[in-house]
């Protein structure tokens, strides 16, 4: 039983350590190419990852400590890098700025009472106030990142970039009635910005590359809010409440692991300027994880009705498919209630245009021609060698390896089908196409994999007893 609760605390530690070289390595400076060094963070947080498929680690850590300092830690190189690097790039004023880094630096000081405990022999308004703070930081810290969030919709209301403009014109269409796979959108950036991403200096896009659900979800929030980005704050709440459904048992006396793991979620690097950009990632992690809750309590066919919806979120995320597919609670019923699920949600686009939806959503992003910002080693490669690496027997060759031996490595659970794909979505990432958003999600990825090992500590094991080694 001991050796059962180290093992998840080690495993727990695989995944900080994961999750700290990978935010180092996208954080910094949002995830464009600046250094190689970048490169090789993301790389060695994938190697961590990777270790995770052995059942005999490679490394033994010799000190001791519990999962609780474990997520402090985290969450302490996190918050530093939230508080750093985190924020929209298109506010409207400088005193737009000024306010949100006041709001990151008022975080960050209500996350530094995790680290430390008052003892106050008097009891004045000062040693009163503290530890009200103390005792309610997690729900100031809550309460913190929402206004963040509000915030910096407000203060973007319009940022230049096509993802906003193409999500916010893809709602406008279908509240007018209109086909968004048929529509023409027009790109914020000036002709020469446009020569350099798409080749052209004609700013229109005719590209609507978003599956349904992330359709349906951004034209809602449009119509009910007026911003489609109300629908991103949602799922980063919503992932944020299924932590607490996941673990609220477990952790009923020491809630303090918990609330750590939640407050990595909604502090997490880059996710306001992911929310302020319009990225679709924390929309596919709030389905997921709605997903996995489902399974995990014991729900027959109510988990595959939503796998159904999370396949139509994005491309990306059809990576699961095949080691969903190896579940052992897997039966004919469920895979076609996903399939069921995911064609009500397409069909009525593939007849309303099946030749504008098959061009928007598959040829666009075959085409898609990799831009010198990406943090891949396919831009270092171009870098020194002139070249970007294409589809050939190489890359698909590695990828194509990599596939089988985690298909063939898997458990047929669902902790270790999580891990399978976050590790071939990382090398995808890494190798090819690797942007702002897509490490975002392989975080959200990895915070759930995080829960899911917290779900096998039990809260009231003694630190020394729970200690890594």
């Amino acid at each position: 039983m001991i050796k059962d609760k180290i093992h998840n605390v080690t495993n727990l530690a695989y995944l900080a350590i994961a999750h700290i070289l990978i935010l180092l390595g996208y954080a910094v400076n949002k995830a464009l190419f600046h250094n190689q060094t970048q490169l090789w963070l993301l790389f060695l947080g994938w190697v961590f990852l990777l270790i995770l498929f052995w059942q005999k680690k490679s490394v033994v850590f010799n000190f001791s400590l519990s999962a609780e300092k474990i997520l402090i830690l985290t969450g302490l190189v996190s918050f530093g890098l939230f508080y750093i690097f985190d924020g929209g790039i298109d506010l409207w004023s400088k005193q737009a700025y000024i306010n949100i880094v006041k709001l990151k630096f008022l975080a960050l000081g209500l996350f530094m009472l995790y680290l430390v405990e008052f003892n106050f022999s008097h009891h004045g308004t000062l040693s009163v106030l503290l530890k009200h703070l103390q005792k309610n930081k997690f729900w100031y810290l809550v309460i913190v990142a929402l206004i963040i969030n509000l915030t910096t919709i407000f203060y973007s209301p319009i940022p230049k970039i096509d993802v906003y403009w193409v999500f916010d014109g893809g709602a406008q269409s279908v509240i007018e009635g209109q086909n968004p796979y048929a529509a023409t959108f027009y790109n914020p950036y000036s002709p020469q910005a446009c020569d350099k991403l798409y080749g052209t200096s004609d700013c229109e896009n005719k590209f609507y590359s978003y599956l349904t659900t992330a359709l349906v979800a951004t034209t809602a929030s449009k119509w009910l809010f007026g911003d489609i980005r109300f629908a991103f704050i949602a799922s980063i709440f919503g992932m944020g409440l299924i932590i607490f459904l996941l673990l609220k048992e477990r952790f009923k006396e020491n809630r303090q692991p918990m609330e750590l793991l939640i407050l990595l979620l909604l502090y997490l690097p880059l996710g306001n300027y992911v929310l302020e950009q319009s990225w679709v990632e924390s929309l596919a992690g709030l389905v997921f994880y709605l997903f996995v809750y489902l399974a995990l309590s014991g729900y027959r066919y109510w988990p595959y009705l939503i796998f159904g919806l999370f396949l139509a979120t994005k491309q990306t995320m059809w990576i699961f498919i095949p080691f969903v597919l190896k579940f052992q609670g897997l039966n004919y019923k469920k895979v076609l209630l996903s399939l069921v699920t995911f064609l009500v949600l397409t069909l009525p686009f593939l007849f309303w245009g099946a030749a504008d939806y098959w061009e928007d959503i598959f040829l666009n992003q075959w085409h898609y021609r990799d831009a010198l910002h990406s943090l891949s080693f396919n831009t270092l490669n171009k870098l020194f060698f002139y070249d970007l690496i294409h589809y050939n027997f190489w890359y698909l060759g590695f990828l194509s390896g990599l596939f089988i031996w985690l298909w063939w490595k898997t458990k047929r659970d669902w902790q270790s089908i999580i891990q399978a794909v976050v590790v071939l979505m990382m090398a995808l990432f890494i190798v090819k196409r690797g942007f702002a958003n897509y490490y975002y999600g392989i975080s959200l990825f990895i915070i759930l994999l995080m829960t899911l090992e917290l779900r096998k500590i039990n809260s009231n094991f003694d630190d020394h007893q729970r200690s890594i080694g």
